[in-house]
């Protein structure tokens, strides 16, 4: 019978040579941003973001509240075409914690959801 598993003696060979690798990156030189960019602002505590790719747009959604933890606060989405240019196009009062939107892309919609409250909705079909 064939298999397609590797054998413990090359598993074993493969962790010893991982744990003696000498890490000489530092920090800095780890990543190196080409470009950094406000692409929205209304004066708000803008944060919790999630990025996703739908249909050729990007999409971002983030929740904007008075502060921190301010229990008034919505969930913001926003497409663009380009990565440049960014129009708000919805806007949601997701749930009592609205922290952390997160997008989820299926073949034919995208979802926004909230992990702390209970609303869903569909942003494309």
């Amino acid at each position: 019978m064939e298999t397609n598993a590797p054998n413990l003696p090359s598993l074993i060979l493969l962790a010893a040579s991982c744990a003696v690798l000498p890490v000489t990156a530092r920090a800095d030189e780890l990543v190196k941003p080409l470009e950094v960019r406000k692409v929205f602002t209304n004066g708000k505590h803008n944060a919790f973001t999630a990025m996703r790719s739908f249909q050729s747009d990007l999409w971002l959604a983030f929740r904007a509240g008075d502060s921190h933890n301010s229990p008034t606060a919505d969930v913001l989405v926003l497409p663009s075409k380009d990565g440049k240019d960014w129009q708000q196009a919805h806007t949601f009062d997701a749930a009592k914690d609205d922290r952390d939107p997160q997008m989820v892309v299926t073949e034919q919609r995208l979802l926004l959801y909230c992990p702390g409250g209970v609303r869903r909705v569909c942003l494309q079909k």
